[in-house]
């Protein structure tokens, strides 16, 4: 190979080492569409003066959100709905291979959507992450 060219690598991403632990219990049976994490907001914002100078602001704004889809027949929709319904604070996190995402001081929004038809439904929790963390 010649210097200075890249060279292509092959890579694998398995759903399977994805984990998701929401008050110290593993959740089972992620639906299709998984879990998604995001922050809020950026973690800056940047004004530019009228010379070009730029001043650029660490915005403080620790919220996140957490969204998980599980299969309908999951045997923690009960424990999920139940902390929705107490609005007790949890600590939820997501962990892939080295990664790990969320936060201790989290709180489901709303027990999960139901949907009954002539399949079964994944349930999607929305979680508000207080504390939201990327390590």
């Amino acid at each position: 190979m010649a210097a200075g060219q890249h060279q292509s690598q092959v890579t694998n991403y398995d759903p399977k080492e994805v984990s998701v632990v929401v008050d110290g219990g593993f959740l089972t049976c992620i639906g299709e569409d998984g879990v998604t994490c995001e922050k809020d907001e950026d973690v800056i914002t940047e004004s530019v003066g009228a010379q070009g100078d730029v001043c650029y602001t660490k915005v403080a704004n620790d919220l996140g959100t957490i969204t998980v889809a599980v299969q309908p027949e999951s045997p923690d929709i009960q424990r999920l709905d139940q902390l929705a319904n107490t609005v007790k604070e949890v600590a939820v996190w997501v962990m892939y291979r080295s990664e790990k995402t969320g936060g201790s001081k989290c709180i489901v929004k709303k027990p999960g959507n139901r949907e009954y038809g002539g399949e079964g439904a994944d349930r999607e929790y929305e979680i508000r992450v207080l504390d939201y963390t990327v390590a």
